[in-house]
């Protein structure tokens, strides 16, 4: 008789390889980016919301003068502290200030755009593999999610919609779990309007 090995997707191997994927790719200089980064800047160095130390963006209003981004704060809050901790950092040893600059903000697109994708991809792939009980099929279209999809440029850019959409399948997750979690899941369905306003149809029952 020959025995047969099953083998096992590992999560964390397919979180590991996705989330180094999105690593490699960097893309800076966009107006919906430039807007997150200079009010996470702003936030950061000076405690203050307007952008127009480092006005570099189109995607802004102007309040009394005053200029800010017509973003949803959720991920800019986010990316807030990963300055303040990283870009002294950076500081500290790069050529040149435009250097650490770029080094922060890739820093940053990658943890709140890159690991976020690479979440979902995970969850999908947990998820589907607990209904379907075919591992196969499940990582499958983990990947096709991960890497076969429009999910895989936004992973590399700092707009809000793959942290929007991290959160809202997270939440679903931990609501489908066999003991629903409704409180963390309430919080991320209600920290995702703050990334993405329309992310408030969720609540619709």
């Amino acid at each position: 008789m020959t025995s047969q090995r099953s083998f096992s997707v590992s999560p964390v191997l397919l979180f590991t390889l996705l989330a180094l994927t999105y690593s490699f790719f960097y893309h800076a200089g966009q107006d919906n980016e430039n807007a997150r980064l200079e009010q996470a800047r702003m936030i950061a160095e000076f405690g203050a919301l307007n952008i127009d130390r480092y006005l570099n963006s189109a995607d802004v209003i102007t309040f009394e003068g005053v200029t800010y981004p017509n973003k949803a704060p959720g991920i800019t809050l986010l990316a807030a502290p990963l300055w303040k901790v990283f870009h002294p950092l950076f500081e500290s040893f790069a050529s040149s200030s435009n250097t650490a600059d770029h080094l922060t903000c890739h820093l940053i697109t990658f943890s709140l755009s890159g690991l976020p994708t690479a979440l979902i991809a995970v969850l999908l792939f947990v998820f589907l593999r607990q209904k379907t009980r075919n591992e196969s099929f499940s990582l499958l279209l983990s990947l096709s999610y991960g890497l076969g999809s429009i999910a895989f440029p936004f992973a590399t850019l700092l707009f809000s919609h793959q942290l929007a959409a991290c959160l809202l399948f997270s939440a679903l997750f931990l609501l489908y779990k066999d003991k629903p979690a409704m409180l963390p899941a309430g919080v991320l369905l209600g920290y995702s309007i703050t990334t993405e306003y329309p992310c408030a149809l969720a609540m619709i029952p």
